[in-house]
């Protein structure tokens, strides 16, 4: 299968819609062509976060209630004399307002909108400047070969674990209890956690049973991530605003310090040797 004929075919591979032919033939290039993997890494991602539109919750500004009946109300003066809609107004006052609110698709619940065909109107967390002070960090630690993941939010909040090679995931609907994740490939593998209404998903890799010899190259920032673990043959966790970012490494001996430093990252020796990496 060439390059041309496999991008065509990303939609039904991430949707487990190939047959076992065309899969194994996908499969094939993807595992051997490494600008398709990286392709086709962006092009979940993309998926997974637009899956994640169904759990964002969006805060009601405490005006637009005063606004919209305003609003109403303003119309209502122009066309009385027609439809007597100010009459109307003022006998069911924000009854009547939110049933105008809910023809347009837009469901309030508890002080919340949730997202859907409101999407365009409002803009979701992922889209947002200011941070959701909500979203706890993840804790990682290595534990029998395996990375333990922990993640205890302080409100109901779901977590999407998911494989990139072979795109299989595993939903957490309310945080994860000391879940293990391994690798028994000789290859690194490679994972995202998204957090329900967070922008950028953390990615874990974990090294193969067989490291790199690379010691230098150039990609992405979960390239890099990715080289660096199978190259010291340790889990790294990548949490950064760009995981697309372009950036350039050289690995020397044992400094894997010193290479995240040279890529523009901080890096920190976590427990047993998990290597964490974040923007300076």
């Amino acid at each position: 299968m060439n390059p041309e004929k496999a991008r065509e075919y990303f939609s039904a591979y991430y949707e487990d819609t190939l047959d076992s032919g065309l899969k194994q033939a996908f499969e094939q290039r993807l595992n051997a062509d490494a600008q398709i993997q990286s392709e086709y890494r962006a092009f979940a991602r993309t998926m997974d976060q637009l899956s994640q539109l169904q759990f964002e919750e969006i805060d009601v500004p405490s005006y637009l209630s005063d606004r919209i009946a305003t609003r109403l109300e303003s119309v209502s003066e122009r066309r009385e004399s027609a439809f007597g809609f100010n009459v109307w107004l003022r006998r069911f006052g924000w009854v009547g307002a939110a049933v105008v609110v809910i023809g347009i698709g837009i469901v309030a619940s508890n002080g919340k909108i949730s997202t859907g065909s409101i999407a365009t109107v409002f803009p979701s967390r992922s889209s947002a400047t200011k941070p959701d002070a909500s979203i706890k960090p993840l804790t990682f630690s290595v534990y029998g070969g395996q990375v333990i993941i922990d993640y205890k939010p302080s409100e109901p909040r779901s977590v999407v674990v998911t494989e990139e090679r072979t795109h299989k995931a595993i939903t957490y609907p309310n945080g994860i209890n000391r879940a293990p994740v391994k690798n028994e490939n000789e290859g690194p593998a490679v994972f995202t956690i998204q957090q329900a209404g967070e922008a950028v998903p953390t990615v874990l890799v974990i090294p193969g049973s067989v490291k790199s010899s690379d010691t230098s190259g150039s990609g992405t920032a979960e390239e890099f991530a990715t080289a660096l673990s199978s190259h010291f043959g340790l889990p790294v966790v990548l949490k950064v605003t760009d995981l697309t970012k372009q950036v350039t490494w050289s690995f020397e001996k044992t400094d894997p310090m010193g290479a995240a430093t040279k890529a523009g990252y901080v890096l920190e020796v976590r427990d047993n040797n998990l290597l964490q990496i974040a923007d300076h």
